[in-house]
């Protein structure tokens, strides 16, 4: 392959196709500082330092690969925290509106309201969970219900947090990820780069038409009956 692609692949799965294309640059290289070929890439302009640059990009190629898969474990498991802690959330919050129920519910019913009772607050987004969590943790600021002790308040306060947590820590796994495909892909176009400059030397040297080049055509990654193209 002569450029990085894109594959369609599953969240936290390896890019094939650019670890392919990282292989192939890497044995590129290693067939290029061969005894029988440096002498003649040399004279072509393939120093030590294209070569050396060549591993490098394959080396951090390969390595932001592995972080941005270990980014999306990282996603994957702050998903579940964040839904725990989201399940922990509701929990702590229909304890209150339990209690608000007991309080008001025949005495004063439009005070519900302010423990928005009647809401459905399994189906909120996250903004809006947070921002009823805030209004509930405000009213019980000046209000007292049975049974709702201030370590009550203060564990609703803590779940809310974790949620909050949660969802940063997944939001960072995902920039994460999503940082370290674009560093991949900026080492995987130089080592192409590179990897190309060394097949077009090894090409001009080694040409098809003579039997002799045709082991070396075959570890150059070059056909064995035209010139080198790329696409």
């Amino acid at each position: 392959m002569d450029e990085a692609r894109k594959t369609n692949r599953e969240p936290g799965a390896l890019n094939y196709a650019q670890v392919q294309s990282l292989d192939v640059a890497a044995q590129i290289a290693a067939t290029a500082r061969k005894s029988e070929y440096r002498a003649t890439l040399l004279a072509r302009g393939i120093t030590d330092e294209t070569l050396d640059a060549l591993d490098t990009a394959v080396s951090e190629g390969r390595k932001e690969q592995a972080i941005a898969v270990e980014n999306d474990t990282g996603q994957r498991v702050s998903t579940q925290e964040e839904k725990q802690a989201r399940k922990e959330l509701l929990a702590g919050l229909r304890e209150v509106q339990t209690a608000a129920r007991q309080k008001w519910a025949r005495t004063e019913p439009a005070a519900l309201k302010d423990y928005y009772i009647g809401e459905n607050l399994p189906n909120m987004s996250r903004a809006t969970l947070l921002q009823v969590t805030e209004g509930i943790l405000q009213r019980l600021a000046t209000q007292s219900l049975p049974g709702i002790t201030p370590e009550t308040v203060a564990a609703l306060t803590e779940k809310r947090d974790a949620y909050v947590e949660a969802n940063k820590n997944q939001l960072g796994f995902i920039a994460g990820a999503k940082a370290r495909r674009a560093a991949t892909l900026e080492h995987l176009k130089t080592a192409t780069d590179l990897r190309i400059e060394v097949q077009f030397a090894a090409d001009a040297a080694y040409s098809f038409d003579d039997p002799k080049n045709a082991p070396a055509r075959t570890e150059f990654a070059l056909p064995s009956n035209r010139r080198f193209v790329t696409r």
